[in-house]
């Protein structure tokens, strides 16, 4: 069986700068933070992806791998 890896990723990692907070810009952010995460999952890696405080869930590298983000 596969190892299985979680993630958390929580909303204020997604500011990387104060003066830079809009949406656009948290969604750029979570490109660059999801990149490495792709390749985990591609690497066969079982993988749950998490917000600190809510339940898990898949949404981000589903969004990765049908091309939303570009490498």
């Amino acid at each position: 069986m596969p190892k299985l890896l979680v993630i958390a990723i929580g909303g204020n990692s997604l500011i990387k700068d104060p003066r830079y907070q809009r949406v656009e810009d948290q969604y750029a952010a979570i490109c660059e933070t999801a990149r490495p995460i792709v390749d985990i999952i591609e690497d066969g890696y079982r993988t749950v992806i998490s917000h600190p405080r809510k339940g898990g869930h898949t949404y981000l590298p589903r969004r990765i791998l049908k091309g939303s983000c570009r490498r």
